[in-house]
C-alpha cells in the first residue's frame, strides 16, 4: 500500500495550541492587594484561583478559594484581612505558555493532579487560563465527536493509520487517531457518511477488529 499522505484529511492541528483554547478573561491580583479586596473579588465571581502579578505584570503565585472560605469567618478575618496576597498567594504554580499544544496542557494538569493552568506570554506574563474542561472540549472538537457522520473503533497489533488511510480513501476521511488503553492500542477513523458496511467489511479482511461503532 503506499503512503497515507496521498489520501485527504481536515486537519485541525491549529484548535490544538493553548492559545486557540484558553480563557482570556482572567482576573488577576497585584501582590500588594489586601485580603479583604481579595475576598470581594472572589465573592463577585466564580473564579476558584486568581493568579497573582508583580509591578511587571509576571505571575508570581496564585490565590485559592479555598483560602478565601477559611478565612471568611468573622473571626479569621479580623485576624487576616489585612494581609496581602503575597503573604497569603501559594507559589510554585503551574503555568504554561500559550504557543504549547493543548495536549502537551493535558499532560501537565494530569501529572500534576490540578484543574488548571494559567497561560503565559513569552514575557511570563498572564494571557489566559486553560481548565480541564477546556481540554476536554478541545480533544471532542477535534477527534469530531459532534460531527455528523460514523466513528469506528478499531483493533489490531499491528495496525497503523496509514493502512486505514488507504483502506478507506474512498470515503470522506475527517480524521484518524491512535491511542493506548489498558488492552492495548487502538485506532479510531471518523467518516462523514452513515453508512460504512463496505469499509467495515475490507477493515475485517484486512485483520481490524470492530471495537465499536458511533454514528
Amino acid at each position: 500500500m503506499g503512503c497515507c499522505m496521498t489520501v485527504p484529511f481536515i486537519f485541525r492541528s491549529e484548535e490544538m495550541f493553548v492559545y486557540e483554547r484558553m480563557s482570556k478573561n482572567v482576573k488577576k491580583i497585584m501582590e500588594d492587594t489586601p485580603m479583604s479586596r481579595i475576598i470581594s473579588y472572589f465573592e463577585e465571581s466564580e473564579y476558584s484561583y486568581m493568579p497573582v502579578v508583580n509591578e511587571d505584570e509576571k505571575i508570581i503565585g496564585c490565590v485559592t478559594r479555598k483560602v478565601v472560605d477559611d478565612i471568611k469567618p468573622s473571626k479569621m478575618l479580623y485576624m487576616f484581612g489585612g494581609m496581602k496576597a503575597k503573604e497569603v498567594m501559594q507559589t510554585g504554580i503551574f503555568s504554561i505558555n500559550m504557543n504549547k499544544t493543548v495536549e502537551e496542557a493535558a499532560m501537565v494538569i494530569k501529572e500534576n493532579h490540578i484543574d488548571a493552568l494559567f497561560v503565559t506570554d513569552e514575557g511570563n506574563k498572564i494571557v489566559g487560563i486553560i481548565s480541564r474542561l477546556d481540554v476536554y472540549k478541545a480533544f471532542i472538537d477535534v477527534i469530531g465527536l459532534k460531527d455528523d457522520g460514523t466513528r469506528i473503533i478499531l483493533k489490531k497489533d499491528d495496525g497503523n493509520i496509514c493502512e486505514i488511510a488507504q483502506i478507506a480513501k474512498n470515503y470522506t476521511v475527517r480524521n484518524i487517531s491512535k491511542y493506548k488503553t489498558k488492552s492495548g492500542e487502538e485506532i479510531a477513523i471518523a467518516v462523514a457518511e452513515k453508512n460504512t458496511d463496505s469499509l467495515e467489511a475490507t477493515l475485517k479482511e484486512y485483520g481490524y477488529e470492530i471495537k465499536a461503532k458511533v454514528d
